[in-house]
């Protein structure tokens, strides 16, 4: 226990990089802090080329229709009932 108490003022003592003030009247030079170096960006290539969708499974005319179908839905100019019903029955022609 003696060795810890006296090592420890001499662990407590000011590191010797400390600046001293400057005297009255006279100014510390000014010195630019050093640049921190930039990171570089990676560029990886990308391993695999993006995946195509399935092609669609319903026609141009069934799309068209079903769109116009989901259109008057949504402005409420059919019910809900009456939206599943015809979208139905456009699906299984």
């Amino acid at each position: 226990m003696k060795e810890l108490e006296a090592q420890a003022p001499a662990q407590a003592t000011a590191p010797a990089t400390a600046v001293a003030p400057a005297a009255k009247g006279t100014q510390a030079p000014a010195s630019p802090a050093p640049a921190a170096p930039k990171p570089k960006a990676v560029k990886t290539a990308q391993p695999f080329p993006p995946i195509a969708g399935p092609p669609p499974t319903v026609s141009g005319d069934k799309q068209q229709r079903l769109a116009e179908l989901l259109r008057k839905y949504k402005a409420d100019e059919i019910t809900p009932e009456e939206y599943h019903q015809q979208r139905a029955k456009i699906m299984s022609e």
